[in-house]
Parts: structure tokens; C-alpha cells; sequence
């Protein structure tokens, strides 16, 4: 499958060398979402309003593709220096309605801060509102400077997903 869309981050070779396989991805001049968080502690309304914006418009080209990228976190989302937000690592991503064998089914796969409840449950109905689930702990975050659920283990962390309804911000 390939994907071209201005806010995802593009691919440019995939191959094998010496017996060790290769990913080249287009540089990013910038930060991470996550990166911004730590020195900042939180993003402004009007930076997390662009966030949003442009993730979801990604994420929208993606899921007409059938691409349901799976670990929409801060860490996978950069800022250019322009401002610009582009969305990477899709390490995790699988097409919709692919055979879920490929996939070990039953094996929870995300980020437990910001798994979505099908896939804490590790349920074959993982779908591109998984990641509008994980966009929206994300942007939560970003406006906040605190993720959605963040409990001892991440086992709990991803149990709170699932049960828990999130709390009012302070």
C-alpha cells in the first residue's frame, strides 16, 4: 500500500543489506509532540487545534486506504519547524479487514497511555476509530500536559481505558 498525504511522514526506500532490513523515511526538521511536552508541559489551543486538524486529515487519507496506523501517541507525531504536524512511525499500522493471524491476534498492541479499549482488549475490531481514540488521549494530553490515564502498571493504565471514563481537567 502506499500513502502520500502532506501531515504523513513519507517513505522513501524499504530493503535488506548484509542480511539487515532497512526503512529510510523522509528528515524531519523539528520536534515531537512529546518533545514539545516535556520542555513546554502542555501545547496552546491553537497549536493543539492545527494538531488536530492536520493528524485527522492524515488519518482520514489513511483509512480510505484501508491503513489503520495503530500507535497515534505523542512520540509519533512531529512538528516542523514550519509548524506543520506529520504523523510517523507505522510500525504498527495493518490493513483493514487483514487476515488477523498476521497480526497475533489476542496480544494487545499500542501505547497503554493512549490504547484504545478494543485494542487494550486486544479485539479483532481495531479500526481507524482506534486511532481516532488514540488522536483524541493524545490531543488530550497536549492541551492538558496530562495523559488521558496513567496509572501504576500499564496493565492498569489500559484497563482505565477500558473502564474508566476520563476525568474532567483540573
Amino acid at each position: 500500500i502506499t500513502i502520500q498525504h502532506p501531515n504523513i511522514v513519507r517513505g522513501l526506500a524499504l530493503g535488506e543489506h548484509n542480511g539487515l532490513k532497512y526503512f529510510a523515511m523522509e528528515y524531519i526538521e523539528g520536534e515531537s509532540v512529546r518533545d514539545r511536552l516535556e520542555r513546554d508541559g502542555w501545547l496552546s489551543e491553537q497549536d493543539c487545534t492545527a494538531l488536530a486538524l492536520q493528524i485527522s486529515s492524515a488519518l482520514l487519507s489513511a483509512e480510505k486506504v484501508g491503513l489503520i496506523h495503530r500507535d497515534i501517541k505523542p512520540d509519533n507525531i512531529m512538528i516542523t519547524t514550519a509548524g506543520d504536524a506529520k504523523l510517523c512511525d507505522l510500525g504498527l499500522s495493518r490493513i483493514a479487514n487483514e487476515d488477523s493471524s498476521v497480526t497475533q491476534s489476542g496480544i494487545a498492541l499500542g501505547t497503554p497511555m493512549y490504547i484504545a479499549p478494543e485494542q487494550a482488549q486486544a479485539l479483532s475490531n481495531v479500526s481507524s476509530r482506534s486511532d481516532q481514540y488514540s488522536l483524541g488521549a493524545s490531543l488530550y494530553h497536549a492541551a492538558t500536559g496530562c495523559p488521558l490515564f496513567s496509572e501504576e502498571t500499564p496493565a492498569a493504565t489500559m484497563t482505565a481505558h477500558i473502564l474508566m471514563e476520563a476525568q474532567h481537567p483540573q
